[in-house]
C-alpha cells in the first residue's frame, strides 16, 4: 500500500507548538514503524533540508502533476490536516478515487469555520474519507462545530450541506524510546537542579492566550510551601516563552507571591534536554485551560518517562491520564459565558485575545488541584506505583508503533471502501464561533444559574486589600477591576456560609454574561468557591 503525504521541515526552534511536532514525529514514525510505502513530496526548496532530516529524499512535489505518480498513490494522509491540495489533486483525475485521511490540530480558531470546516463541507469528500481525531473530546467538538456551519452556511447560501467523511479516534503518538525512565540523579545533574528537593513540573509554552494560565498553579505552589515547612519542594516551569514574554509575569508573580527562591524558570528549553527534564521530576502539573489544546503531547511524554500527571480534567486530557492510577484528574468548571469571546473573534488578529478571554472563565478546581499534589507530596509509595502504571500505559497505548499499526488499519479499511461509486457532494453566522456550544464537554461541571459560590479567605483578603489582584490580565482589557469589585461586594454582602447564586449575582449586571465570566475568573484564582 503506497501512503502519500506532503512533508513540511519543521522551522528553526522557537516557540514550541505542539502541531509542528506531532505532524514531524509522525512522519519519522512511519518510515520507521510502518509497514505501508510512504511516498513523500515535498517543495523543492525544502528537498535538502528534509533528507537531512529524514534520511531519505522526498520527491518533488511537482511530480504529482504527473499523472503515474499519482495513479500510484493508495491512499493519501495530511499529517498537517491540510485538505486543500490532496483534494484537490484527487477531483483533477475523476476516475481514480483514493481514500484521503487527514490529521487535526487546534479547530478552536474562528478563521478556521470558514477555511477549514466549510471547505470541507463544499469540497469533494467521500464517504470513505476521514479525519483522524486524536481524542474523543476532539472528535465531539468537530462534529458539533460540522453541524453547525453546515445549518447556518447552509441557509446563507441555499444549500443543503454535511460532511460526508468519517470521525475516527487515533490518538497520537510518543516516542517511548527516548522518553523513558532514567536516572534521576543524573538528569538533575545535567540540568542543574537541586538534588534532593521534590520536583514538580510544568513543560510548554508559556502563554495564557493559548495554553495554560499558569498564575493560578503560582499560588498553588505558594500554599504547599506554607503546608510542608520542612520539604525542599521546588517547581520547574519550563518551555519556549510567547510571543507577549509571559514568563517574566511569572517571575514578577512568584516574587509577590514570597516564593521566588522555589522557583526555577527555564526557558528555550531544546529538545535535547526533555527527556531529562521529565526524568529528573516527582510530579508532572498540565493545569491546561483553553479550548486550543486538544490533545496534549506533554502528559504522555510524562507518562512514557514514568513521572505521575496531576492534569486537568479538559478535553482530550481525559483519554490520556487514568485517574487514580497514571495520576489524577482535576475536575473543571466552566459556564455559558462566551459571548464577549465569540465579538472578539470577528476582529483582525484576535485569534489570541479571543481564546485568552475564553480561558479567563475555565476554572480548574483550586481545592482539588491542591489536594492532589499534596496526595502525591505524602505518598512516594503511590507515584512509584503510577510510574510504573504510565509507562506501561504509553508503550501500550500512545507508542508511535502500535498508533502507526491503527492508523494503517484504518487505510485498508478505507482503501476497500475506495471502490465504491463516488458520491458528489454536491442573524447567527457560522463565522461566529459558539466556543461553549461546542467545548462545554470538556468541562467536568457546568454551572448554571442556580450554582452557588462564596468569597474565600483570599477573596476577603482581597476585599480588604492584603492581596492585590494581579495585574497583567486587566491591562489587556479582558478584564474590567471594577467589576470584580462589585461582584466581591455583592458576595461580601450576602451570608458567608449560604453565598450566592450565580444568576442572583448576573442578573442585574449590565452585560450579565461578562458579568459570569468574572465570575468564573475568580473561582479559577480561589478568590470564591462553589457554596454547598
Amino acid at each position: 500500500m503506497n501512503v502519500g503525504l506532503f512533508y513540511r521541515p519543521r522551522p528553526t526552534p522557537g516557540t514550541i507548538f505542539g502541531a509542528g511536532i506531532a505532524a514531524d514525529d509522525f512522519v519519522h514514525s512511519l518510515l520507521r514503524h510502518g509497514t505501508c510505502a510512504p511516498q513523500l513530496f515535498c517543495a523543492p526548496h525544502d528537498l535538502e533540508d528534509a533528507e537531512a532530516r529524514l534520511g531519505v529524499r522526498p520527491r518533488d512535489e511537482r511530480r504529482l502533476l504527473d499523472e503515474r505518480t499519482a495513479r500510484a498513490i493508495d491512499v493519501w494522509h495530511s499529517p498537517y490536516g491540510n485538505s486543500f491540495e490532496p483534494l484537490n489533486l484527487r477531483s483533477a483525475r475523476p476516475g481514480r478515487y483514493h481514500p484521503i485521511t487527514l490529521a487535526h490540530h487546534s479547530v478552536s480558531y474562528q478563521g478556521l469555520l470558514h477555511h477549514w470546516f466549510l471547505r470541507l463541507l463544499l469540497q469533494d469528500v467521500q464517504p470513505f474519507d476521514a479525519i483522524v481525531c486524536s481524542t474523543t473530546a476532539a472528535r465531539d467538538a468537530i462534529a458539533k462545530i460540522f453541524a453547525r456551519v453546515a445549518d447556518l452556511a447552509g441557509r446563507q447560501i441555499g444549500a443543503r450541506l454535511a460532511f460526508r467523511g468519517r470521525l475516527e479516534v487515533i490518538p497520537l503518538g510518543v516516542d517511548t524510546e527516548r522518553f523513558a525512565p532514567g536516572d534521576r540523579s543524573a538528569a538533575r545533574a545535567r540540568l542543574g537542579l537541586p538534588r534532593n528537593a521534590l520536583l514538580l513540573l510544568w513543560l510548554g509554552r508559556f502563554s495564557a492566550h493559548d495554553k495554560a494560565d499558569l498564575l493560578p498553579t503560582l499560588r498553588l505552589f505558594r500554599d504547599l510551601v506554607r503546608a510542608n515547612p520542612r520539604r525542599a519542594l521546588r517547581l520547574i516551569l519550563a518551555g519556549t516563552d510567547s510571543f507577549t514574554g509571559e514568563s517574566r509575569v511569572l517571575d514578577a508573580y512568584a516574587g509577590e507571591l514570597g516564593v521566588a527562591d522555589r522557583i526555577t524558570i527555564l526557558r528555550g528549553v531544546s529538545a535535547d534536554d526533555k527527556p531529562f527534564l521529565y526524568r529528573a521530576a516527582d510530579v508532572f502539573l498540565s493545569p491546561v485551560d483553553n479550548v486550543q489544546e486538544m490533545f496534549g503531547i506533554t502528559p504522555i511524554e510524562a507518562m512514557a518517562c514514568g513521572i505521575p500527571q496531576v492534569v486537568a480534567d479538559w478535553n482530550g486530557y481525559r483519554d490520556l491520564v487514568v485517574h487514580g492510577e497514571t495520576g489524577f484528574r482535576v475536575a473543571t468548571h466552566w459556564a455559558d459565558c462566551d459571548d464577549e469571546a465569540a465579538h472578539l473573534s470577528l476582529l483582525p488578529n484576535a485569534h489570541q485575545r479571543d481564546h485568552l478571554t475564553l480561558a479567563l472563565s475555565v476554572a480548574v478546581d483550586f481545592a482539588q488541584y491542591r489536594a492532589f499534589v499534596q496526595t502525591l507530596i505524602d505518598r512516594p509509595a503511590l507515584r512509584r506505583e503510577m510510574a510504573a502504571a504510565s509507562r506501561a500505559r504509553a508503550v501500550a497505548c500512545f507508542g508511535w508503533k502500535p498508533v502507526i499499526a491503527r492508523l494503517e488499519t484504518l487505510w485498508r479499511e478505507l482503501r476497500r471502501m475506495a471502490g465504491a461509486r463516488p458520491v458528489r457532494g454536491g442573524r447567527d453566522r457560522y463565522e461566529r464561533p459558539a466556543f461553549f456550544a461546542s467545548f462545554a464537554g470538556h468541562a467536568t461541571h457546568i454551572l448554571g444559574a442556580h450554582a452557588r459560590v462564596r468569597l474565600t479567605r483570599a477573596g476577603r483578603d482581597l476585599i480588604r486589600g492584603r492581596e492585590g489582584l494581579p495585574a497583567y490580565h486587566a491591562a489587556g482589557g479582558v478584564l474590567d477591576p471594577r467589576l470584580i469589585e462589585r461582584l466581591l461586594a455583592a458576595l461580601a454582602s450576602v451570608r458567608a456560609a449560604r453565598g450566592a447564586s450565580l444568576g442572583e449575582l448576573t442578573r442585574r449586571a449590565a452585560k450579565p454574561n461578562r458579568a459570569l465570566r468574572h465570575l468564573m475568573w475568580l473561582l479559577k484564582y480561589g478568590f470564591v468557591e462553589r457554596a454547598p
